[in-house]
């Protein structure tokens, strides 16, 4: 299911959420934003089924990692256990549109596998998107997942989720840029809820 935000932040249901977010707009706007994100992911890869199977496996691991977080988030005592599967939707589904672009899966191997911000530039130079700019704020704010694997890193439980929303708009921007399907850019134009609010403040 979709990251809801008002769960993910363990409210009972979204009118005590809303009461709690002050009745904001731009919170509320971001759980729009949430929904299109999940609904381009999901069926964007629905689009490319039986296209180039490594990267449909890559999405596949990007999607299982992303539903982990969203069972394990509202619960979760401490969501430090979040981060490494939210590292994981990054890498993966950038590796998924660069296979599907054409790279050899397994030139990924080694530490350089795990460095975010050189795939993501890789991503930007070979399959260029509008989202470009927002994938590497998103990546930007992530802690070294290497390194939180054996150090809690600290965060916020709200810190946390907005990483995560961070990792499933780059999972959605990573199949957006192959397929037409966006219904992030139409909920962009026009009135509220757009435009997307700042994913971090």
């Amino acid at each position: 299911g979709p990251i809801e935000v008002w769960k993910s932040l363990g409210f009972a249901s979204p009118e005590d959420w809303w009461r709690w977010c002050r009745e904001d707009r731009s919170l509320a706007a971001e759980t729009h934003f949430a929904f299109a994100d999940l609904f381009d992911f999901t069926y964007g890869v629905d689009d490319h089924r039986g296209q180039k199977p490594d990267a449909q496996t890559l999405w596949h691991m990007a999607s299982s990692n992303l539903e982990d977080v969203a069972n394990v988030l509202p619960t979760a005592f401490s969501v430090d256990s979040v981060i490494q599967p939210i590292c994981m939707v990054v890498e993966l589904s950038i590796k998924a549109a660069l296979v599907f672009k054409g790279a050899d899966p397994t030139s990924f191997k080694g530490p350089n596998g795990h460095k975010l911000v050189s795939l993501a530039s890789r991503l930007g130079n070979e399959l260029p998107h509008r989202d470009d700019p927002l994938v590497a704020k998103v990546i930007d704010q992530l802690p070294p997942y290497v390194d939180s694997r054996y150090a809690p890193a600290g965060l916020t439980r709200l810190k946390v989720v907005r990483l995560a929303l961070g990792a499933q708009f780059v999972a959605a921007a990573s199949v957006r840029r192959i397929g037409s399907r966006d219904v992030a850019a139409q909920m962009d134009t026009g009135g509220w809820p757009a435009p997307r609010p700042p994913l971090f403040h």
